[in-house]
């Protein structure tokens, strides 16, 4: 009886210290996903501030990202460039960090937030055999860029709804709540998600010129008719 006894401790102690060393290698991996990959302000970049100046709740949340400007010495308009909506969509991305590494204003200025939605970074879509990151070689050696997933770490944000109301009316599905492309115009008081949408809406109308997207789109939409992202579709298309 004391040897079956020994035998069974030792086997409890071996699992335990199987299961530390697996749980050890595992959370290496998923912290490493909260490792950025470098960008690299190219001579363009005049600033770089974080979503947060635009609205203070997202402070501290891995929502808050970095907005990048490029400034030029004469006057004139402001683009936006967004990339990073769904992060597994790597082209947005990848024109993003291009213009932030190489591109340099003479008029007007561009901003720029490579990694819209950085919550959606920091995993991949579960049981889809995602990579966690993608390679490029260039001139100056081999970059790595993460691949992410198209909603919010649920890590992040969580529980999911049963079913997602979205601030246009739109029913969707509970996990679209952390799809950023799904929580435009955002929410203040809402989920991570719709508060980080509603700081990149704060960025356009506080940003002199951005704010007549915000007025473009609705003459737009009332000119042709067009309803925008959901409400009663029969009578009219959806924008």
């Amino acid at each position: 009886m004391t040897i079956k006894k020994h035998k069974s401790q030792w086997t409890a102690l071996a699992l335990f210290v199987g299961l530390a060393i697996l749980l050890f290698f595992a959370s290496r991996d998923f912290l490493a996903m909260r490792k950025d990959p470098p960008i690299y302000p190219g001579p363009g970049v005049t600033r770089v501030v974080k979503l947060s100046t635009y609205y203070p709740t997202i402070a501290g949340t891995d929502d808050d990202s970095e907005v990048y400007f490029l400034e030029g010495d004469e006057r004139g308009g402001t683009a936006l460039l967004v990339g990073g909506t769904h992060p597994d969509e790597s082209a947005g991305t990848l024109a993003a960090v291009i213009v932030i590494e190489n591109a340099v204003v003479k008029r007007g200025r561009v901003i720029v937030i490579p990694r819209a939605d950085h919550s959606a970074f920091t995993h991949t879509q579960p049981l889809e055999a995602y990579p966690q990151t993608y390679s490029i070689k260039t001139p100056r050696g081999e970059r790595v860029f993460r691949c992410g997933s198209r909603h919010a770490n649920p890590v992040d944000q969580w529980p999911d709804p049963l079913v997602y109301v979205n601030p246009f009316g739109q029913t969707l599905a509970g996990e679209e709540a952390r799809n950023l492309n799904r929580c435009y115009p955002g929410r203040k008081n809402g989920y991570l998600t719709e508060r980080l949408a509603y700081a990149i809406v704060n960025l356009i109308k506080k940003e002199k010129d951005l704010k007549k997207i915000v007025k473009g789109i609705k003459e737009f939409s009332q000119k042709y008719k067009l309803r925008i992202l959901g409400g009663d579709t029969s009578k009219s298309s959806v924008l």
